[in-house]
């Protein structure tokens, strides 16, 4: 929406309408801060600075209105929530930032992003063979089949056949696991950062030659400072994954989007066709791949949609559609806590997935525990809790080589609050204190392992 608003600015409206309209950018801003802090601050940056290239009349008139609006904003959705302004910023940003290795390490992570990109390429065969077939259907597209459509005379026939094979043919070759767990996107995505990366670098540059030298770059497309957005929102996803590019496809989509008018070099017919290629391929890929599965993350899968669901009806929140198989999992976890009655003490770890389910209030309202969201406090007064008095039931979900790679990534190798407390459930079990009374591999699929413990620590 951020765009569209600037795009209309920059097709030409009075003073007063582009004034209202910062506003309404900075609106946007400030909900895009209260939702993800990383991506709302790199879309204000961002957004200001384009705001700067296209309003020339009443220029610090539409900043100033951008920026009052942000801020109203952004106090609004605090006040809205209850929270203090002191707690909104100690907890979003503050104990955030700690609990990612640090300021210093997170601002880091955008300047690593290019570099950890060209290792995930170069540390696979599979990957680079992902990204030739991408790079191959496009190429194809544009320089064979396209020329040759529509099929007017029969000589143009072959062109079409030999296009077909082209693209075809590399698939014999390759095993087609990437096509279905997701490896094909994210392949294909490395190819995006390079050029978000190269060409918004070069546009930033050009921008601040426009404003050094206004008449000697008269000429200038101003539309190319649009780029610096999705770079933006690009280096800010950075911020947060340890510098790896993962599944941020967001700002390849805006970027693909985006290039044919703000492109600082001149696409062409063929640059336009590949642009058109590279879309439709990934926007098919994309919507079947979603369709396979829904919702991943980390360890967590689904099946594909409207596969192995049935309805049930929950004693407290009605009618749900869920996993047939997830419904099997959980259901004892809620079973065997029935005989505490309405005296339930359940602490779910690392999300309160069985508190919701079997509606018991999380403990000491510890609702999450996450690797690189808890701050070190959290767990350290959590353990201490859990030496003092713990509640008699924990359902704790462990995850080995996630906990690994956040100690990789965020604390240098070395042990995290998390991998801590891992430790002392595991002594407590092993002790004898503790007893795990049900155990569940539930979604456990390598290389990310997880163990469900349902542990019982009174008896």
């Amino acid at each position: 929406y951020a765009i569209v608003v600037l795009l209309k600015i920059d097709r030409g409206v009075s003073s007063r309408t582009a004034v209202g309209l910062a506003a309404l950018l900075g609106v946007f801003a400030a909900l895009s801060f209260t939702v993800r802090v990383n991506n709302g601050g790199a879309l204000f940056l961002g957004a200001g600075i384009v705001l700067f290239c296209f309003v020339p009349a009443r220029r610090w008139m539409a900043l100033l209105s951008f920026g009052a609006a942000a801020v109203l904003t952004l106090m609004l959705v605090v006040r809205l929530t209850g929270d203090s302004f002191h707690d909104y910023w100690m907890y979003s940003i503050t104990k955030a930032a700690a609990s990612k290795g640090g300021t210093g390490s997170i601002l880091l992570n955008p300047l690593l992003l290019p570099w950890h990109t060209l290792l995930f390429l170069l540390q696979s065969r599979r990957n680079c063979g992902l990204v030739v077939i991408f790079a191959d259907v496009c190429l194809v597209w544009a320089y064979i089949l396209r020329p040759a459509l529509p099929i007017r005379r029969m000589r143009a026939l072959p062109r079409v056949v030999m296009g077909i094979v082209l693209i075809l043919f590399p698939f014999l070759y390759m095993d087609n696991r990437g096509f279905r767990d997701g490896s094909f996107m994210l392949s294909a995505s490395t190819i995006a950062t390079f050029l978000l990366y190269g060409l918004g670098i070069f546009a930033f540059f050009r921008l601040i030659a426009w404003v050094a030298a206004p008449q000697r770059f008269q000429g200038w497309n101003r539309l190319e400072v649009l780029l610096l957005i999705p770079l933006g929102q690009f280096a800010a996803e950075a911020l947060s994954s340890g510098g790896r590019h993962g599944e941020i496809y967001t700002s390849m989509a805006t970027l693909f989007l985006l290039l044919p008018i703000v492109s600082p070099i001149d696409l062409g017919t063929r640059g336009r066709s590949i642009l058109l290629a590279a879309a439709s391929v990934l926007l098919c890929y994309g919507f079947v791949f979603r369709a396979m599965e829904p919702y991943r993350w980390w360890s967590f899968h689904n099946q594909p949609m409207f596969v192995g669901r049935q309805w049930f009806m929950h004693p407290v929140y009605g009618p749900m559609f869920i996993q047939r198989d997830l419904l099997t999992f959980v259901q004892p976890v809620c079973k065997d806590m029935e005989s505490d009655g309405a005296h339930r003490e359940l602490l779910s770890l690392p999300y309160s997935f069985a508190n919701y389910f079997c509606a018991v209030p999380p403990w000491h309202d510890y609702v999450q525990t996450w690797y690189d969201t808890a701050e070190k406090s959290t767990i350290d007064a959590l353990m201490q809790d859990l030496q003092a008095a713990p509640p008699k039931w924990i359902f704790y979900q462990r995850q080995p080589e996630v906990l690994t790679f956040h100690e990789m990534v965020f604390n240098g190798g070395r042990l995290i609050p998390q991998g801590y407390l891992d430790k002392l459930i595991e002594k407590k079990l092993s002790d004898g204190e503790w007893k795990v009374v049900y155990r569940n591999d539930y979604d456990s699929v390598l290389p990310m392992t997880q163990d469900w413990l349902l542990i019982q620590t009174k008896w």
